[in-house]
């Protein structure tokens, strides 16, 4: 399954797919597609991040949107990519609105 960008009301963007091996360029060049506009929010309860190399770059993407939107709004991200976004200090562009909470391997 690939990554799918699906607008919904009120100008947020549901964000669906499993970023595997390869997703995460395609997960980038969706990104470079959006529209600029102010607090920009993305639902993420449908992504789904497997790979280190996929969650870099879709760590980077996200600041880079975050930097061409002035401020993004990340609801439901999945847990490893909000610990990540918070790790590197970028939570000044980017706000995490419920990020997922699974439960630990074992």
């Amino acid at each position: 399954m690939g990554v799918v960008l699906t607008p919904l009301h009120g100008g947020t963007i549901r964000i669906d797919g499993l970023l595997d091996e390869g997703q995460g360029a395609l997960f980038a060049a969706l990104l470079a597609t959006l529209p600029t506009q102010e607090a920009l929010e993305l639902e993420l309860a449908g992504l789904e991040v497997e790979r280190p190399a996929e969650l870099v770059t879709a760590v980077a993407a996200l600041r880079q949107l975050a930097q061409r939107c002035g401020q993004i709004r990340l609801r439901a991200a999945p847990q490893l990519l909000a610990h990540n976004l918070y790790r590197i200090g970028a939570l000044a562009q980017i706000q995490l609105l419920d990020p997922r909470q699974e439960e630990p391997y074992g």
